[in-house]
């Protein structure tokens, strides 16, 4: 009898042990490395947030869903050429001067030394004030980039800056990186204000 009782509480243990393993969930452990006093993250796996592949042209009602959609999150983020083509179509449909609350994905390419992207370095410089994106590495005309203000307007602003300039850190040509901020009439065309989250993947930079 007592080896009996004895069996049925070993067997009462391992239901117990067993379902204590099968409810349990999987956590999800960052791989980034926060900067403090900033929301200025650096991530180091092997995989970036490619920019989305999209149409060369979007009917008014296409337009108007594929803009709201995209941008909206890291993992949705614009493209440089969603930027220039996409988002300006979409403010004039709305009669608006600019698009807050909006993700976008690129390398770093530049900076401009004055006040028009036309005069974009594609090189590291030093100017802390911009950065120039575009959709791939080796871009080296203008027209296909978007100029990023860096401000120091707030403390969250200021350590993005100091992340991101390539006056402090020249090796950051050619990072993938993933902002938010405002897309705005900015250097001559359009690009990104009041950047107040970044995301840096830092090996994607150019090994030249």
């Amino acid at each position: 009898m007592y080896m009996r009782g004895k069996n049925m509480y070993g067997w009462l243990c391992l239901t117990m042990l067993m379902i204590a393993i099968t409810s349990c969930e999987k956590l999800d452990v960052p791989t980034g490395e926060n900067i403090q006093s900033a929301h200025v993250e650096e991530d180091t796996t092997s995989v970036a947030v490619l920019p989305p592949e999209s149409p060369d042209s979007l009917s008014t009602e296409d337009l108007i869903e594929y803009v709201e959609y995209y941008g909206s999150t890291e993992e949705t983020a614009y493209s440089i050429h969603d930027v220039l083509h996409f988002v300006p179509q979409y403010l004039n449909f709305y009669d608006a001067i600019g698009y807050p609350d909006c993700y976008i994905g690129g390398f770093i390419v530049g900076f401009i030394p004055t006040n028009n992207i036309s005069r974009t370095t594609f090189s590291s410089g030093d100017v802390e004030t911009n950065i120039v994106l575009a959709d791939s590495i080796g871009e080296t005309d203008y027209h296909n980039c978007i100029a990023v203000q860096l401000s120091t307007s707030s403390k969250n602003k200021k350590a993005i800056r100091e992340a991101l300039n390539l006056s402090t850190h020249p090796e950051n040509i050619g990072v993938y990186v993933i902002l938010h901020g405002e897309i705005t009439k900015y250097m001559g065309s359009f690009g990104l204000k009041n950047v107040d989250d970044a995301i840096i993947y830092a090996e994607f930079a150019s090994q030249s």
